[in-house]
């Protein structure tokens, strides 16, 4: 089969390396070139010698979508299946994957990794939040009534996307430290919101519970601010070092997926979707030809 995935994640990256190993023809679409980049570099490291057929690298629309779908079936070799493994928290990308595959009749598969829950004994304090605006308020409120220390430091690991909510909280650039990937549209983004260049922290994860440990001593910081991105995203590890350290967390909760859209936790449950639609599709077409010759 020929498939189309959107891999903007850890796991959207395995979604290409299991296809490829279960024999498929793989397109994949990330949206920047350090993304292009760290998904070949992981294929050729899991799979020597093997790569994606082809990698498409920035970020596109629902018209761009579907032009890039009508393409490839004008040249005879449209596509099989689109397998959305974006970030749980790009929306609005997968609403534009998902109208552009329906508009074309192309089996939509949407891999979406399984939300970690905190064991009820967990300390510190896990707050969850709808939004990163809604945590920087909360913060705001405790400086503003005591709760929270005026020394306190905050470690931002919401990455480079949406930052300007961390400068209503006040002295900000004394407060937040974000970390962010390694990339020059990141930091330029961090440049942009006033985050001091001494308060960017650009690694590539997913870090360890001792690591983030680590840098959250580093840094000095005593609030952790982060999304609720699974076990793939490193949230568990997160919280353990926050919870060594007794920092209060403020979780941003992931948007809910449409009810009608069915979701895969794993590259092998989508793989094994597509195979069983592929099975039932071909047994209703020898079905209904068998009908028809009645």
């Amino acid at each position: 089969m020929k498939i189309l995935v959107f891999a903007g994640t850890t796991e959207g990256t395995e979604m290409v390396i299991k296809a490829i190993e279960r024999g498929h023809l793989v397109y994949a679409s990330v949206a920047t070139e350090y993304g292009a980049s760290l998904l070949q570099r992981s294929v050729s490291e899991k799979l020597p010698g093997k790569q994606p057929l082809f990698v498409r690298s920035g970020r596109i629309d629902e018209g761009g979508i579907t032009a890039f779908l009508v393409d490839a079936k004008e040249n005879c070799t449209a596509f099989d299946a689109v397998i959305d493994a974006t970030h749980p928290f790009a929306c609005e990308v997968s609403k534009n994957i998902r109208s552009a595959s329906s508009a074309l009749s192309v089996p939509y598969y949407r891999l979406r990794r399984t939300d970690f829950r905190p064991a009820e004994s967990a300390s510190p304090a896990v707050h969850e939040v709808a939004s990163i605006d809604e945590a920087c308020k909360a913060i705001t409120r405790g400086l503003e009534d005591g709760s929270l220390p005026p020394e306190v430091r905050i470690f931002c690991a919401t990455g480079s996307k949406e930052l300007s909510p961390y400068t209503q909280i006040p002295r900000y650039q004394e407060r937040v430290f974000v970390r962010v990937l390694p990339s020059g549209e990141a930091f330029s983004k961090c440049m942009a919101a006033g985050i001091p260049e001494e308060h960017v922290i650009a690694m590539q994860g997913v870090f360890s519970a001792e690591l983030n440990e680590a840098l959250f001593r580093q840094y000095g910081c005593s609030v952790l601010v982060t999304k609720q991105s699974g076990e793939y995203g490193g949230y568990p590890e997160k919280l353990r070092a926050a919870e060594r350290l007794s920092m209060p967390v403020y979780v941003v909760t992931p948007p809910k997926e449409p009810a009608t859209v069915p979701l895969y936790a794993s590259p092998e449950a989508v793989l094994d979707a597509m195979q069983d639609n592929v099975f039932f599709s071909a047994l209703t077409d020898v079905v209904s030809s068998a009908g028809d010759g009645q």
